[in-house]
């Protein structure tokens, strides 16, 4: 120990008794670990008091229960309730679940599989803004209730250490503890900022009566200013937030108690060694024992007593880091260093309640707190720190206490430690400031030592200050939850919102970021937006992160939780991110299909936008289908494909809902009208029959009533008329294939002659055939013929279709797409029904209304011939020349009519 510090503290220690252990302790005590952490948090928060404990009664949250403690008392701190509101998510049942995720080929993934649908489901249950802390303490508890699965997967995958199986779960565990601790810096620093404006309004009354009066003590001025001081207030919850995330971070460390015995001196190599020589020098040691001999003397200990004491101070250190100064306190005094005990009360502010009488009538005295000669020790501990005889975790110590940042650095490996060592310099300077300019002390307080900061810095320049320590190579080493936990600290939400858009924007980034990163950013960025106000973020930066989720998500399968996130995003997301989900749906799993639609109705989607837009991508996934008037000129297979079984099918999701069954029935028209002109009549079938026989009767029946009946828009009037073209149409192709297969496929066949010499008995059986054969014959002739009266029924109720005509709207519409498409199909298939029924007509005996036929394609009523091409009218007329002639024969005419 350096000799400064131990004239210095003369004034110090003798003012201060040593501090006891509450009890004693065993080398190996099973007391938990936890247990230690909830006693000690945060040394540095027991700097100050900022609420006097009967300051508030009955507030919505009371301040003083989150931000009040004891100067000595080793207590919570500033994140009593904060943190420990929901550190204990209860006992979990981790057992039943284990030995699956362990046979499965990612264990991490099996055991977290739940933790998404339970964030939505906290995201449902508090759904007002002012359940914004109860939704953090929910994150929160979610987070740690995973995590003990995760643990207890971990625990049993020790024999694989090292695999690829066993990192993936080691960084499953790391992401669920920085998120866990996300959530708690973020309801800690929310909660004190929802508070501030209750506290500003008693801002006077919380003002310290004396202020800069000699009776005010320092822990009142340092109470007062975390009371009016946002800035120090906010460093200091961060400072016991990183105290706590350490304290639950559960790394190996080595234990003093396992190299030393407890409840021993200090130094007993180095004391027996020199026991053991009487009164003789001993050589290369030190000849005293008192704290400073081995700087004095310039003397060393004995060699285990130098490892002892370097391994003494790292883990005093690691409690200081932890916030457990109490359990630092009895680490030292456990190894005989009660120096050193005494050494870590020197830095707290003093008060003493007895100054100026009893307090609250109390009968007795009351001991005083903190050290009257801080400024004394802080000169003494800052000249310990700069001294070349100090190992480099006793200079850490000392200089966590005394603000002196360039101690502290070179133990600080972790971007956690440097900030925690940035944010308490930044606390350290705001008091020594407050306490030199606002107390009239009774005696001139020691100057600062040189080198201190003379300005306390803003959270900006910290992590400005943070990033260059760090370098550029390790800061775009940090995760996105240190990004986020930045922007929080700073309350930049929306500058973390952009962050996480650029993150996430990140090709090569993206493909490794883990999914329950993303999910993490986007209930994050969907906080951000029910808080809101003035620093509320971008719309845009917030629905790129969440789109991102969602994408996940529909890419994952998980069909129950997309609804819920894409409701927050604008409606085309919303449309685009469902429609990618609904089409990877199985056919043939219909109730999951109707569960998608009624989940996204629930969460307030447009189902009807989305599945007219599934089905129309469906149908468009085909470029011919862009524009089948055009590809009708190619030659394509008329056989039905699997993809166009899959168009048919996409009609099925506007069918669930009877209100969807009117534009079920326009995407059939469209569907049909493809499908006809790249002549796939029986695809066209596929679709039509698709359609509940209802559905027209279903349509009608929504189209609101007049005084004059039920009246429709124009395209729902224009689509039930074209459904009704295109039955006439397939109900037309049908009676030809039926005449067609009769026709030339059951026509009875001629018996076998007779051979010459037959029998007798052979020529009666063969003349009772020939009777049989005229028989069918004449049958199989009434058959056709009546059939093809029925082709010709069917086509003329094409040609002859009601009110204006085949594929011909009633009402004006702007479709310009649709009317081609319409005027493609009367150019197609009028001239071919026409050829069809003519064909039929003269192959069936009928060729005598045959003319009938010529005289309503020229008839100016309809105007058919309008739709036929030059070379087909000249073919038309060539085989109505071919039917002329032979009515001429029979004393008709030309058009079959009897001659007068």
């Amino acid at each position: 120990m350096d000799p400064n510090l131990s004239d210095s503290l003369g004034y110090s220690l003798s003012q201060l008794s040593t501090p006891v252990p509450e009890r004693s302790r065993s080398r190996f005590s099973n007391r938990s670990f936890l247990q230690r952490t909830q006693d000690s948090i945060s040394p540095s928060s027991r700097r100050v008091s900022p609420w006097p404990p009967s300051r508030r009664n009955g507030s919505r949250v009371a301040v003083a229960d989150t931000l009040i403690y004891s100067a000595t008392d080793c207590g919570t701190g500033l994140l009593r309730r904060s943190v420990n509101a929901s550190a204990n998510p209860g006992a979990t049942d981790v057992t039943l679940f284990t030995a699956a995720a362990l046979g499965s080929e990612h264990p991490a993934v099996s055991a977290t599989a739940g933790i998404y649908a339970e964030f939505m489901e906290a995201y449902h249950s508090y759904a007002s803004e002012h359940d914004i802390l109860d939704l953090l303490d929910k994150y929160e508890a979610l987070c740690e209730k995973y995590l003990a699965k995760l643990k207890k997967v971990a625990e049993r995958m020790l024999s694989r250490t090292g695999d690829a199986v066993w990192q993936e779960t080691q960084s499953c565990l790391t992401l669920l503890t920085e998120e866990r601790n996300t959530w708690q810096l973020t309801k800690v620093l929310l909660r004190d900022q929802l508070e501030s404006v209750e506290l500003l309004d008693d801002e006077e009354q919380m003002t310290v009566d004396g202020v800069g009066g000699k009776e005010t003590s320092d822990r009142q001025i340092v109470d007062a200013l975390y009371a009016k001081d946002a800035l120090i207030r906010r460093a200091q919850l961060v400072v016991d937030w990183l105290e706590r995330c350490a304290a639950l971070d559960h790394e190996s460390e080595d234990r003093v108690e396992y190299f030393a015995d407890v409840g021993g001196c200090a130094w007993e190599n180095t004391l027996y060694r020199l026991q053991s020589q009487g009164d003789g020098c001993v050589p290369n040691c030190v000849s005293q024992l008192d704290p400073d001999a081995p700087s004095r003397l310039q003397q060393p200990l004995h060699d285990e007593d130098r490892e002892d004491e370097c391994r003494l101070f790292r883990n005093v250190f690691c409690h200081l880091r932890k916030g457990q100064l109490q359990r630092a306190q009895e680490l030292a005094m456990e190894n005989g260093h009660h120096w050193l005990a005494a050494a870590l009360e020197g830095w707290k502010a003093h008060h003493d309640p007895n100054y100026g009488g009893l307090l609250n009538g109390a009968s007795s005295l009351q001991p005083a707190e903190g050290n009257p000669y801080r400024d004394l020790w802080k000169e003494a501990a800052w000249d310990a720190v700069s001294g070349p005889n100090c190992s480099v975790y006793e200079r850490a110590v000392y200089a966590a206490l005394c603000g002196n940042l360039k101690g502290l650095v070179p133990v600080c490996h972790k971007w956690k430690d440097l900030l925690w060592a940035h944010m308490r310099l930044l606390v350290d300077v705001g008091i020594e400031q407050e306490l030199r300019t606002a107390t009239e002390q009774s005696r001139s307080l020691e100057p600062l030592p040189p080198g201190y900061p003379n300005q306390r810095r803003t959270l900006q320049e910290v992590f400005r200050d943070l990033q260059a320590t760090l370098g550029f190579a390790r800061q775009g080493e940090l995760g996105l939850e240190y990004v986020v936990q930045r922007c929080v600290i700073l309350n930049d939400v929306r500058g973390m919102a952009e962050e996480m858009k650029e993150w996430l924007a990140n090709e090569e980034r993206r493909v490794n970021v883990p999914m329950q990163t993303v999910r993490f950013a986007a209930h994050m960025v969907l906080l951000a937006r029910r808080v809101g106000g003035s620093q509320a973020p971008s719309r845009e930066a917030c629905d790129a992160v969440v789109r991102c989720y969602v994408s996940q998500l529909v890419s994952e399968g998980r069909a129950e939780l997309v609804a819920t996130y894409a409701a927050t995003l604008p409606t085309a997301d919303q449309v685009s991110s469902y429609v990618r989900l609904l089409k990877d749906m199985p056919e043939d799993d219909p109730e999951q299909r109707e569960l998608c639609l009624t989940l996204a109705r629930e969460a307030g989607l447009n189902v009807p936008l989305i599945t007219r837009t599934l089905v129309e991508q469906v149908r468009l996934a085909d470029d011919d289908f862009a524009a089948p008037e055009e590809a009708s000129a190619r030659l394509r297979s008329p056989d039905v494909t699997p993809e166009d079984l899959r168009k048919v099918a996409s009609l099925d999701w506007l069918l669930f809902d009877p209100s969807t069954r009117g534009e079920a029935l326009k995407q059939a028209n469209a569907l049909m009208r493809g499908f006809v002109c790249l002549g796939k009549v029986a695809a066209a079938r596929e679709a039509f029959r698709r359609l509940p026989s209802d559905s027209v009767d279903v349509v009608s029946a929504q189209w609101p009533r007049t005084t004059e009946g039920r009246s429709a828009a124009a395209d729902d009037e224009n689509a039930v008329r074209e459904f009704f073209c295109f039955q006439a149409l397939l109900q037309a192709h049908q009676s030809f294939q039926d005449w067609f297969e009769q026709f030339h496929r059951h026509k009875p066949a001629p018996p076998e002659e007779v051979a010459p010499g037959a029998r007798f008995s052979e020529k009666v059986a063969h003349e009772h055939r020939v009777r049989s054969h005229q028989l069918e014959l004449q049958q199989w002739r009434g058959t056709v013929s009546t059939l093809a009266r029925e082709v010709e029924k069917d086509v003329y109720n094409v040609l002859l279709f009601v009110d204006g005509g085949w594929m011909m709207d009633q009402r004006e519409q702007a479709d310009d797409a649709r009317r081609r498409q319409m005027e493609a199909l009367r150019r197609l298939c009028i001239p071919q029904l026409t050829f069809l029924l003519h064909e039929a007509l003269l192959e069936s005996g009928l060729a005598a209304d045959c003319p009938r036929l010529l005289d309503v394609v020229a008839s100016e009523k309809q105007g058919l011939y309008r739709e036929f091409g030059h070379e087909e009218l000249q073919t038309l007329l060539r085989r109505s020349k071919g039917v002329s002639l032979p009515l001429l024969d029979e004393g008709l005419d030309a058009l079959g009519y009897p001659l007068e």
